[in-house]
Protein backbone atom coordinates (compact mmCIF):
# COMPACT_ATOMS: atom_id res chain seq x y z
CA UNK A 1 0.00 0.00 0.00
CA UNK A 2 1.32 3.54 -0.94
CA UNK A 3 1.06 6.16 1.30
CA UNK A 4 -0.90 9.63 -0.15
CA UNK A 5 0.88 12.54 0.92
CA UNK A 6 -1.72 14.72 0.05
CA UNK A 7 -4.94 12.11 1.43
CA UNK A 8 -2.62 12.33 5.03
CA UNK A 9 -2.47 15.67 4.91
CA UNK A 10 -6.06 16.57 3.93
CA UNK A 11 -7.30 14.10 6.69
CA UNK A 12 -4.71 15.82 8.99
CA UNK A 13 -6.31 19.03 8.57
CA UNK A 14 -10.02 17.75 8.84
CA UNK A 15 -9.23 16.04 12.25
CA UNK A 16 -7.35 19.36 13.44
CA UNK A 17 -9.90 21.40 12.58
CA UNK A 18 -12.19 19.53 14.29
CA UNK A 19 -10.09 19.13 17.22
CA UNK A 20 -9.92 23.23 17.00
CA UNK A 21 -13.39 23.51 16.68
CA UNK A 22 -13.83 22.04 19.90
CA UNK A 23 -11.55 23.71 21.72
CA UNK A 24 -13.50 26.77 20.63
CA UNK A 25 -16.90 25.80 21.93
CA UNK A 26 -15.33 23.99 25.06
CA UNK A 27 -13.90 27.70 25.55
CA UNK A 28 -17.16 28.76 25.01
CA UNK A 29 -18.77 27.41 27.58
CA UNK A 30 -16.30 28.14 30.45
CA UNK A 31 -15.95 31.56 32.05
CA UNK A 32 -13.73 33.40 30.78
CA UNK A 33 -13.66 35.97 33.59
CA UNK A 34 -14.69 35.60 37.47
CA UNK A 35 -15.15 38.18 39.93
CA UNK A 36 -15.22 36.51 43.54
CA UNK A 37 -17.59 38.30 46.45
CA UNK A 38 -16.18 36.22 49.69
CA UNK A 39 -16.70 32.08 49.27
CA UNK A 40 -20.31 31.91 47.23
CA UNK A 41 -20.70 34.52 45.61
CA UNK A 42 -19.42 35.05 42.02
CA UNK A 43 -20.15 37.14 38.56
CA UNK A 44 -18.80 34.72 35.50
CA UNK A 45 -18.81 35.93 32.48
CA UNK A 46 -18.45 33.63 29.51
CA UNK A 47 -17.74 33.77 25.67
CA UNK A 48 -21.95 34.00 25.19
CA UNK A 49 -22.45 36.72 28.24
CA UNK A 50 -22.95 36.97 31.84
CA UNK A 51 -24.35 35.13 34.69
CA UNK A 52 -23.90 35.63 38.74
CA UNK A 53 -25.51 34.05 42.03
CA UNK A 54 -25.20 37.62 43.79
CA UNK A 55 -26.87 38.43 46.99
CA UNK A 56 -30.19 40.93 46.46
CA UNK A 57 -28.05 44.03 47.44
CA UNK A 58 -25.29 42.94 44.49
CA UNK A 59 -27.05 41.45 41.84
CA UNK A 60 -28.66 44.90 42.19
CA UNK A 61 -25.76 46.22 40.76
CA UNK A 62 -25.53 43.81 37.81
CA UNK A 63 -29.10 43.53 37.10
CA UNK A 64 -28.78 45.34 33.76
CA UNK A 65 -25.48 43.71 32.91
CA UNK A 66 -26.73 39.81 32.72
CA UNK A 67 -27.36 39.00 29.22
CA UNK A 68 -30.48 38.62 27.47
CA UNK A 69 -31.91 35.74 25.60
CA UNK A 70 -31.69 36.88 22.18
CA UNK A 71 -28.06 37.86 22.50
CA UNK A 72 -26.99 34.95 23.87
CA UNK A 73 -28.77 33.36 20.91
CA UNK A 74 -26.93 35.60 18.55
CA UNK A 75 -23.43 34.86 20.44
CA UNK A 76 -24.19 30.87 20.13
CA UNK A 77 -25.05 31.78 16.24
CA UNK A 78 -21.69 32.91 15.64
CA UNK A 79 -19.94 30.37 17.21
CA UNK A 80 -21.91 27.89 15.78
CA UNK A 81 -21.65 29.86 12.04
CA UNK A 82 -17.74 30.29 12.78
CA UNK A 83 -17.38 26.54 13.67
CA UNK A 84 -18.97 25.37 9.97
CA UNK A 85 -17.24 28.16 8.49
CA UNK A 86 -13.82 25.92 9.86
CA UNK A 87 -15.47 22.48 9.05
CA UNK A 88 -16.75 23.48 5.66
CA UNK A 89 -13.25 25.19 4.63
CA UNK A 90 -10.98 21.95 6.22
CA UNK A 91 -13.43 19.67 3.27
CA UNK A 92 -12.88 22.02 1.06
CA UNK A 93 -10.07 20.75 -1.24
CA UNK A 94 -9.22 24.05 -3.31
CA UNK A 95 -6.97 26.38 -1.50
CA UNK A 96 -9.39 28.93 -0.91
CA UNK A 97 -10.63 26.59 2.12
CA UNK A 98 -7.82 27.55 3.96
CA UNK A 99 -9.10 31.32 3.84
CA UNK A 100 -12.48 30.12 5.29
CA UNK A 101 -10.27 28.35 8.49
CA UNK A 102 -8.17 31.34 8.37
CA UNK A 103 -11.53 33.43 8.96
CA UNK A 104 -13.50 31.73 11.33
CA UNK A 105 -9.68 31.49 13.35
CA UNK A 106 -9.19 34.82 13.09
CA UNK A 107 -12.53 35.80 14.32
CA UNK A 108 -12.75 33.88 16.89
CA UNK A 109 -8.94 35.35 18.33
CA UNK A 110 -10.73 39.18 17.80
CA UNK A 111 -13.95 38.10 20.19
CA UNK A 112 -12.05 36.88 22.79
CA UNK A 113 -9.86 39.75 22.78
CA UNK A 114 -12.25 42.40 22.50
CA UNK A 115 -14.40 40.45 24.94
CA UNK A 116 -11.88 41.51 27.86
CA UNK A 117 -10.28 43.91 26.74
CA UNK A 118 -12.76 45.98 25.68
CA UNK A 119 -16.37 45.28 27.29
CA UNK A 120 -15.36 43.45 29.99
CA UNK A 121 -12.69 45.95 31.27
CA UNK A 122 -14.63 48.67 30.31
CA UNK A 123 -18.10 47.57 32.07
CA UNK A 124 -15.61 46.97 34.93
CA UNK A 125 -13.84 50.45 35.47
CA UNK A 126 -17.52 51.53 35.92
CA UNK A 127 -17.32 49.93 39.06
CA UNK A 128 -14.50 50.93 40.15
CA UNK A 129 -13.11 46.83 39.54
CA UNK A 130 -10.13 45.53 38.23
CA UNK A 131 -9.67 43.10 35.86
CA UNK A 132 -7.87 40.80 37.61
CA UNK A 133 -7.07 40.90 40.95
CA UNK A 134 -7.80 42.69 44.36
CA UNK A 135 -10.78 45.72 44.50
CA UNK A 136 -12.57 47.05 46.92
CA UNK A 137 -16.41 48.42 45.92
CA UNK A 138 -19.57 49.89 47.76
CA UNK A 139 -19.89 49.31 51.48
CA UNK A 140 -16.22 47.99 51.83
CA UNK A 141 -17.09 44.77 49.41
CA UNK A 142 -14.15 42.56 48.33
CA UNK A 143 -13.93 41.62 45.04
CA UNK A 144 -10.69 39.06 43.77
CA UNK A 145 -11.05 39.28 40.09
CA UNK A 146 -9.05 36.80 37.24
CA UNK A 147 -8.78 35.94 33.66
CA UNK A 148 -9.60 32.49 33.09
CA UNK A 149 -7.73 29.45 31.40
CA UNK A 150 -10.71 29.06 29.39
CA UNK A 151 -10.13 32.26 27.72
CA UNK A 152 -6.88 31.50 27.23
CA UNK A 153 -8.30 29.01 25.12
CA UNK A 154 -10.18 30.84 22.79
CA UNK A 155 -6.80 31.98 21.96
CA UNK A 156 -5.17 28.58 21.23
CA UNK A 157 -8.19 27.45 19.21
CA UNK A 158 -8.27 30.62 17.04
CA UNK A 159 -4.47 30.54 16.60
CA UNK A 160 -4.54 26.28 15.60
CA UNK A 161 -7.32 27.06 13.26
CA UNK A 162 -4.70 30.23 11.13
CA UNK A 163 -1.86 27.67 11.87
CA UNK A 164 -3.94 24.93 10.06
CA UNK A 165 -5.27 27.71 7.36
CA UNK A 166 -1.35 28.40 6.72
CA UNK A 167 -0.78 24.54 6.09
CA UNK A 168 -3.59 23.73 4.46
CA UNK A 169 -2.52 26.78 2.09
CA UNK A 170 0.73 25.50 1.75
CA UNK A 171 -0.45 21.89 0.98
CA UNK A 172 -2.54 23.08 -1.75
CA UNK A 173 0.08 25.21 -3.38
CA UNK A 174 2.28 22.05 -3.21
CA UNK A 175 -0.11 19.59 -4.48
CA UNK A 176 -1.73 22.10 -6.96
CA UNK A 177 -1.15 20.16 -10.35
CA UNK A 178 -3.25 17.30 -8.74
CA UNK A 179 -6.53 19.70 -8.31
Amino acid sequence: MKLNPKGILTWAVRILALAGVSVMVFSFTQPWWIGKFGTNEAINIYGWGLRHNLSSFLASYVAGDVTPTNQVALAWGYLGLSAVVALFGAWIRKWWGSILIAISGLGYIAYAYTAVNVVITNRLAVFGIKLEGFSTITNDINVYAQITSSHNLAYIAGGVLVALAIIKAIGSFVFRNND
